[in-house]
């Protein structure tokens, strides 16, 4: 088996030809490149995220169904259904993941962190929803449910706090919010206004995203 470190540097090989070919237009590439970012994460994680692990494995799963099927919603827009739905799935995973990679806490300085991130992260949510709906259409309903299971996976990550140590904490809790980054830009760019650069903004966002979230959790169980 190969170790931790040269699996990762797989993985950032990997990423860097799936953003060099959404820069130079190289789509047969991307066929290859997108695929094969979440196996690998999901091989790096086997057997790292203690009683985690299921969770982390099936939610890198449902987020590799995701990458395949928007890779096609230029073709049938039910792809980007499929994909909506893909993530979902993933973000709840995700979530039960965070709530086993935690430990009982009940402090004062935890509690009121915890309310302050809240109160940013749910008005950032609404003012971003606020702004997209007039654009949705017939998608107003799913996009709504899809954004409210992200907001929730972020909250989750932000209510580990003393709950874990800090490298596991900071790393969860920075790929949850990149993670919303990276779906924003993707829904401004679809549904509202051309957003310059998109491809590599999201996917750079979602790359980043992924690789904290997983490193993060491997963490707390080290």
């Amino acid at each position: 088996m190969k170790s931790p470190g040269s699996i990762l540097s797989f993985y950032l090989l990997i990423a860097l030809f799936e953003l060099l070919a959404i820069q130079m237009g190289w789509v047969e590439l991307r066929h290859f490149s997108k695929p094969l970012l979440m196996p690998v994460l999901a091989y790096f994680a086997w057997n790292k995220a203690g009683s985690s692990t299921p969770f982390l494995l099936a939610g890198l799963f449902f987020s590799w169904i995701g990458d395949v099927a928007l890779m096609y919603d230029h073709l049938r827009p039910f792809y980007f259904i499929i994909g909506l739905g893909a993530f979902l799935v993933a973000h709840i995973l995700y979530i039960i993941s965070y709530l086993k990679a935690s430990q009982k806490s009940s402090s004062q300085r935890n509690f009121v962190w915890v309310v302050i991130g809240s109160i940013g992260v749910l008005s950032y949510g609404a003012i971003l929803l606020y702004y997209l709906s007039p654009t949705l259409g017939a998608l107003k309903a799913p996009v709504h449910l899809y954004a409210g299971i992200l907001v929730l996976m972020v909250l989750v990550a932000l209510s580990r706090f003393g709950k874990t140590n800090s490298l596991s904490y900071w790393q969860v809790l920075s790929g949850a919010i990149l993670f919303m980054i990276s779906d924003s830009i993707l829904a401004i760019n679809k549904f509202a206004t051309p957003v310059y650069a998109s491809g590599i903004f999201i996917m750079s966002t979602y790359i980043l995203a992924q690789y904290l979230i997983v490193k993060g959790i491997t963490h707390h169980a080290n």
